[in-house]
């Protein structure tokens, strides 16, 4: 069952296209990664998903709806969104930050209640940022930050997390940290996950489905073993690759050795 997805949508910025007629599905309860080279689109794609960017033609869909027809308190319960570098108010904790989650489910007449307090604690704990709650975000570390984020997404109780390179500027160990928390979150929480990812090894690895985008278009979707081939990898990205399997998983992985048109 497809929890997110678009029908035919293009995008363009004044007279440059940036997505043209693109249907992708999202599954319901998996981790997708969208993948390719700067510029193809996928930061726009995610955009247009999460109701931040408006397409130009066609249309986004979740659970069944046109997105562009719900309120946006409604999309907010439904949908969280993590945006690329997101900015951090000057001294504030991770607590207050988890705490804003909570602000779709409030309103005039239901002020902060005890299930606030419980669905923050919750997301707290299941992140790992309850030892560093009261602590200044920009006193933590890279991934400490993103786990953070993470935490307040959580804490809206949406079924669906969309994040923008949610590993960029981070170093090796905490990719991994923030990768290891989203594959737990989907496996014990069925959390649905759709992440724009410059690291294809990391995509083929944590991803039920991988999505390539060349040029405003899908260049094939399915799942790492269909997607992560050598020719993907020459028509997509340029390059020549060798292609091996990972022995702890079975994940495809790549070994870039030469740009295409360039001999060593």
């Amino acid at each position: 069952m497809s929890k997110l997805s678009t029908e035919r949508i293009t995008f363009a910025y004044e007279d440059s296209t940036v997505l043209e007629d693109l249907s992708v599905a999202m599954p319901e309860g998996r981790i997708t990664s969208i993948i390719g080279p700067n510029g193809c689109g996928k930061s726009t794609l995610l955009g247009s998903m999460a109701r931040l960017l408006k397409p130009r033609t066609g249309s986004v869909h979740l659970d069944g709806e046109v997105i562009a027809n719900l309120a946006t308190r409604e999309v907010a319960k439904r949908l969280g969104v993590l945006p690329q570098g997101p900015h951090v108010p000057e001294g504030l904790t991770t607590r207050e930050l988890v705490s804003q989650g909570r602000y779709p489910h409030q309103s005039f007449l239901r002020q902060w209640s005890r299930s606030d307090e419980r669905a923050v604690a919750r997301a707290l704990e299941i992140t790992g940022v309850d030892g560093f709650a009261d602590r200044a975000l920009d006193t933590l570390s890279g991934g400490q930050r993103q786990r953070a984020w993470i935490a307040m997404a959580l804490a809206q109780q949406t079924d669906t997390l969309l994040l923008d390179e949610p590993t960029t500027y981070l170093d090796m160990a905490h990719q991994l940290e923030v990768l290891e928390l989203l594959a737990r979150l989907n496996r014990e929480e069925g959390q649905t996950a759709v992440m724009v990812l410059h690291d294809l090894n990391s995509a083929a690895r944590y991803s039920h489905q991988m999505i390539a985008l060349c040029e405003g278009r899908v260049y094939a979707a399915g799942s790492p073993h269909e997607v992560m081939t050598s020719h993907m990898l020459g028509d997509v990205f340029g390059v020549k690759a060798d292609i091996f399997y990972d022995p702890r998983n079975g994940s495809p992985q790549c070994l870039p050795y030469e740009l295409l048109g360039r001999t060593s």
